[in-house]
């Protein structure tokens, strides 16, 4: 229902206020129409740039993902602020580190009877008596009567040497294998041979 203080042109009085309009726009000078028309385009021209700014800011919400401008002018690239492909830092969960490596100590010995020149020998023991105790058992099984710890040494090398004409064995530890040799050497007189060289690096666990 129509409220009652609302009326509705009819179609009579549209055509009188179309004629009344075309009547006069005719009785204006050229000039006067000229500019009645030229403020009728520019009103049309910000309707018309309003919509294309709507439709711009509706292309730069829409920009894909991973191509900066997506040759859109409007666009910007997905890392910068205001991007709806936008992420600020740390709001990715972090990846957690991975655990720092565990290493275990091993060690090493040399037993050694000086008089019948047996001896006995391990690495890779989990502890100094456990490597004394294992040393010391293979020195008496190969024929040892008065077998002495020569040398302990853990998460490194050792070496012995001995003049080739016999004698005593001289032992000593480094970090490197040669450089274990060149010690035992060094504390050796005369000419002298490796009898023993050997690591007992530690041992990673976990």
């Amino acid at each position: 229902m129509v409220p009652a203080s609302f009326s509705v042109p009819s179609a009579h009085m549209r055509c009188e206020r179309s004629e009344w309009r075309s009547r006069t726009l005719r009785s204006f000078t050229p000039q006067i129409r000229q500019a009645v028309r030229s403020f009728a385009s520019v009103k049309r021209l910000k309707i018309i740039t309003g919509v294309l700014l709507m439709y711009a800011q509706t292309t730069w919400g829409q920009c894909a993902p991973g191509i900066p401008g997506a040759g859109n002018p409007g666009c910007i690239p997905p890392t910068q602020p205001g991007s709806p492909y936008y992420q600020e830092q740390g709001s990715a969960p972090a990846t957690p580190a991975a655990p720092a490596p565990v290493w275990a100590d091993r060690w090493g010995a040399i037993a050694l009877d000086g008089v019948s020149g047996r001896a006995g020998t391990t690495i890779g023991q989990e502890s100094e008596k456990a490597a004394v105790a294992t040393a010391m058992r293979q020195c008496d099984d190969n024929g040892g009567k008065g077998c002495e710890v020569l040398i302990t040494f853990y998460n490194q090398c050792a070496a012995a040497s001995q003049n080739v004409k016999g004698g005593s064995i001289n032992a000593s530890s480094a970090p490197t294998k040669a450089q274990a040799e060149a010690e035992s050497q060094k504390h050796c007189s005369g000419t002298c041979q490796l009898v023993y060289s050997q690591c007992s690096n530690a041992e990673r666990v976990h």
